[in-house]
């Protein structure tokens, strides 16, 4: 529902506030780049909210990176269209290990990342 949660191992999520708020405030205190994960995208099998990112992107002045539910060249290609620096992968990069030379290779490389957790 984009809103920013602690947990851990990504259980008994509590709300914490909302990301555009807690990112200004993490940029403002001198962060020099945020990572942005929307936890629950790839679960509910769709993508990144982009919503929460763009209202993100237009509070900060630091590099953002954006991951959760990115499968498709199209969902890179949203991302950084609304701002995001980069982007971060994780399940499709295990599921299609070539899908991140095909990112690599039409956003350049230093637009992807891949989370292993």
């Amino acid at each position: 529902d984009g809103r920013l949660v602690k947990g851990i191992n990504f259980v008994e999520l509590k709300d914490v506030g909302d990301p555009a708020e807690n990112a200004a405030v993490y940029s403002q205190a001198g962060a020099d780049e945020l990572v942005f994960l929307d936890i629950t995208a790839t679960l509910e099998k769709r993508k990144t909210l982009l919503d929460a990112v763009k209202r993100t992107v237009e509070r900060i002045s630091v590099p953002l990176t954006v991951g959760g539910g990115i499968g498709s060249c199209q969902a890179i290609e949203e991302l950084l269209d609304i701002g995001a620096s980069k982007v971060s992968m994780n399940t499709a990069a295990v599921q299609n290990p070539d899908f991140v030379k095909e990112a690599a290779d039409e956003f350049g490389s230093e637009k992807i990342t891949v989370a292993i957790d």
